[in-house]
């Protein structure tokens, strides 16, 4: 008997298998899960893929009696139903397997700090605050689509990212070599071109988020556009977890940060932590204690004590 932990997001999926006490047998990462980047059906593909690929490459007879999936975009009752019943199809599952779901909040802020009240920060390729004080009250800000902006996330840089270029290319503001790359990245040199790129990379969540990493990469050389782009998506994120402090009572004054943007030591990092401090200088901030899928299995486990 076979424990199934799922942490799905807008990038990629990471599950685990383990043993009914929670040892780790093996993982796999398969592509996008999050419900708001993929359809339903491409994130269930995506799931009993890694499902089936963990079950025969470790040669595991038996059947799996307990999942947990914490997948971006749930976001209602009716989102949960449907992500169990189409897991419940998987033939790796036992009849009568326990199959649960959640937003990847959920599990984001279970690894973050194991349980403890605090506040999870996710920066990835989305973005989201969510915490959870000693009585249990629970607020979440942000996450509420990339189409609202998913601010201060890989997709918010690359889209900021674009902007920037157009301000430049109309000479509302100066060019920088941050600006100047993306023209020829994107090789612009009409309106045209410039209208193009917009209506292909903005609909499309993880292919503009890659954009990210230039951002970051410009910034470490100290372009001023770059700098600029950083210090307005650190802001977003501070006011996420301001939002979420002043709205439950938490003792512990503890954040976890998730997610490679929030993690990568860069003028993002720095300047996250030295906001966050700013607004208050009780915060601890770390990364998460332990990886959301090991999260999503113990709450596996959990559901079926």
């Amino acid at each position: 008997m076979y424990i199934c932990g799922i942490d799905g997001g807008g990038t990629k999926t990471k599950i685990v298998i383990a043993k009914s006490n929670g040892k780790v047998i093996d993982w796999i990462i398969v592509g996008p899960s999050s419900i708001d980047t993929v359809s339903f059906q491409e994130s269930i593909k995506n799931i009993n893929y890694g499902i089936k690929s963990l079950m025969t490459k470790n040669n595991l007879k038996g059947k799996i009696i307990s999942v947990f999936a914490g997948l971006g975009g749930i976001s209602s009752l009716e989102d949960i139903e449907k992500v169990n019943i189409l897991i419940k199809k998987n033939i790796y599952l036992s009849s009568n397997a326990v199959v649960n779901s959640a937003n990847d909040v959920e599990i984001a802020w279970y690894s973050g700090c194991i349980g403890r009240p605090s506040i999870t920060l996710i920066v990835g390729t989305g973005s989201v605050a969510y915490g959870v004080d000693e009585l249990g009250n629970t607020f979440r800000a942000g996450g509420i689509s990339f189409l609202e902006g998913d601010y201060g996330s890989s997709y918010d840089l690359g889209l900021r990212s674009l902007k920037y270029l157009a301000k430049t290319f109309d000479k509302r503001i100066e060019s920088s070599k941050f600006t100047e790359y993306l023209m020829k990245e994107f090789k612009i040199s009409s309106l045209k071109d410039l209208i193009s790129v917009f209506e292909e990379y903005v609909p499309k969540r993880t292919q503009l988020a890659n954009y990210a990493k230039l951002v970051t990469e410009w910034a470490i050389k100290g372009d001023k556009i770059a700098l600029k782009i950083i210090d307005e998506g650190t802001d977003e994120l501070v006011n996420m977890i301001k939002a979420v402090d002043k709205n439950i009572k938490l003792s512990n004054k503890e954040v976890s940060v998730i997610g490679s943007l929030g993690n990568f030591n860069s003028p993002y990092k720095t300047e996250l932590i030295r906001k966050i401090k700013e607004y208050n200088t009780e915060f601890v901030i770390h990364e998460n204690d332990i990886d959301p899928s090991n999260g999503a299995v113990e709450l596996a486990i959990r559901q079926i004590l």
